[in-house]
């Protein structure tokens, strides 16, 4: 079974970095976030960060749930952004409504006469 070895019978858990592995300290397959590199003995290498697929050398090829790819890497999304396209695009909320392009929090006076926030202030 995925991230189980199997001694004498008896299932042992992966290292977290592992998919699937023959031991605790050799990696078959790497698991989400992480890849392979020599350098980490049979242990598979954590992405960047933000980053939930990358390459051997690093390079982020998609990022993680609030975070948008820029060049290669992943960026965080602006405050209470669940989604974003760059920094300053909102596409959905983790928190607030969307206005604009960007969450804000209907208790943020600023905002407190934007379509949306009426209900709130």
């Amino acid at each position: 079974q995925t991230g189980y070895y199997e001694v004498d019978n008896l299932c042992y858990t992966c290292d977290p970095s592992c998919s699937t592995c023959s031991d605790l300290t050799n990696c078959l397959t790497c698991a989400d976030g992480y890849y392979w590199t020599v350098n980490n003995g049979g242990l598979c290498t954590a992405c960047p960060n933000g980053c939930a697929t990358c390459l051997q050398s690093g390079v982020c090829l998609s990022c993680l749930q609030s975070y948008y790819l820029y060049t290669n890497h992943c960026l965080q999304c602006p405050t209470d952004c669940l989604e974003c396209t760059d920094g300053s695009t909102c596409t959905s909320c983790s928190a607030g409504i969307l206005v604009a392009n960007l969450c804000i929090r209907c208790n943020d006076i600023t905002y407190g006469g934007s379509t949306g926030c009426l209900s709130c202030v």
